[in-house]
């Protein structure tokens, strides 16, 4: 006869307690406008991550309310000791009707007689490229059955984002910050960030071909991003990040994206950047003044919005080629109504600095300021 435990033991199953849950976001009504602390906006920031992930998968999903609450939290990074009001306002303005539903779990949770003999990634994979979310779903539970390597998963799903040129430039920025946003938010709300990561990639699937180019790197075509769509910048930012980040998949989706980038940038025209300069080649008398004059990020906002897209060329590489990168979110806070595509420029132009050769900062500096211009005339018109 065995002895019955000791009510008072602090050990075994019965005195383990309830296992933990995964977090649920505050009440909107209860979250604080201005955090004091780096703390109490990462706390801040937790909520309104979870909630932003309940919105509906509509419209543009490059400016998706989660797309757009984790450039804001990035953001606020670039001065952590003073956490910026202005990011904190913005992020909750798209987050303030979404209505949060806790995800569907039991979606992610496999019965052992669902097994069977074999589980194998590429049944996940070919129900995503079906358009089949469900399926994938249920692929899914089965392979957390086997392992838990979840940022591997979300490899997949990046790895499908990238596969079509067309959908790319919308659909990578997102599923890339449904996976930053779950490193932020921690194990435990896996099913609110991979869920919706995964209709999106199984949403309107198209029968076409991904990208058969040579593979190139963002510096390879940073010179021909003046021109392009302000989400072929976003693209490109996301596409540094994740080739600088440690992925398990990093070599195929270094390939994978890629191709993406070169077929996206194959027709656009490469500006007369001179990487060994540290003023532009196209605009002799903008650069005799650059040389001469300190600029700073109200130059450059102020610039945007007269238009002088080669004088906030001049000016962006000068101020990227300090190494800096606060100046950015001053030119958010300074600029008053910050759009989503404005927020968005910062964070991609933020990324694209933090792993940017030092070499290469002078062009990001430059095309940003390009895009700046457009990205302000487009909306003041």
């Amino acid at each position: 006869m065995s002895t019955p435990p000791d009510p008072q033991s602090p050990f075994g199953p019965q005195r383990a307690g309830e296992p933990p849950q995964p977090r649920e976001p505050l009440d909107f009504g209860d979250l604080t406008p201005d955090p004091g602390s780096a703390d109490q906006a990462l706390e801040l920031f937790e909520s309104l991550l979870l909630i932003a992930a309940s919105a509906p998968l509509e419209g543009d999903l490059s400016s998706h309310p989660l797309t757009v609450a984790q450039a804001a939290k990035a953001m606020i990074g670039l001065r952590p000791d003073a956490p910026s009001s202005a990011m904190v306002g913005v992020a909750m303005e798209v987050c303030r009707d979404i209505q949060w539903s806790a995800p569907d779990i039991a979606a992610l949770s496999g019965k052992p007689e669902q097994l069977g003999l074999t589980v194998s990634v590429h049944d996940f994979e070919a129900a995503l490229a079906a358009g089949d979310a469900p399926a994938a779903q249920a692929q899914l539970a089965r392979l957390l059955m086997v392992s838990d390597s979840r940022q591997y998963l979300f490899d997949i799903l990046l790895d499908q984002a990238a596969r079509d040129p067309r959908r790319a430039p919308a659909l990578l920025p997102f599923v890339h910050s449904c996976q930053r946003a779950y490193d932020f938010s921690g194990t435990l709300n896996f099913a609110d960030f991979i869920l919706p990561a995964i209709a999106a990639v199984a949403a309107d699937q198209q029968v076409a071909p991904p990208a058969t180019a040579e593979p190139v790197t963002v510096w390879d075509v940073l010179d021909r991003l003046h021109t392009g769509p302000p989400e072929l910048l976003l693209l490109a930012a996301h596409t540094a990040q994740i080739m600088a980040d440690e992925h398990i998949k990093g070599p195929a989706l270094a390939g994978r994206l890629g191709r993406t980038l070169a077929a996206l940038a194959a027709e656009l025209p490469t500006a007369p950047f001179d990487k060994r300069r540290v003023t532009p080649a196209s605009a002799p008398a903008i650069a005799t003044a650059t040389a001469t004059t300190k600029w700073s990020s109200s130059d450059l906002l102020a610039a945007a919005r007269a238009g002088e897209a080669e004088r906030c060329g001049a000016i962006g590489r000068q101020l990227a080629e300090t190494g800096e990168r606060v100046w950015l979110l001053e030119l958010l806070e300074a600029a008053g109504e910050i759009t989503p595509p404005l927020l968005l420029w910062g964070d991609a132009v933020r990324m694209l600095l933090r792993v940017a050769p030092e070499s290469e900062r002078g062009v990001v500096g430059e095309v940003a300021g390009a895009q700046l211009a457009g990205t302000l005339s487009d909306h003041e018109k």
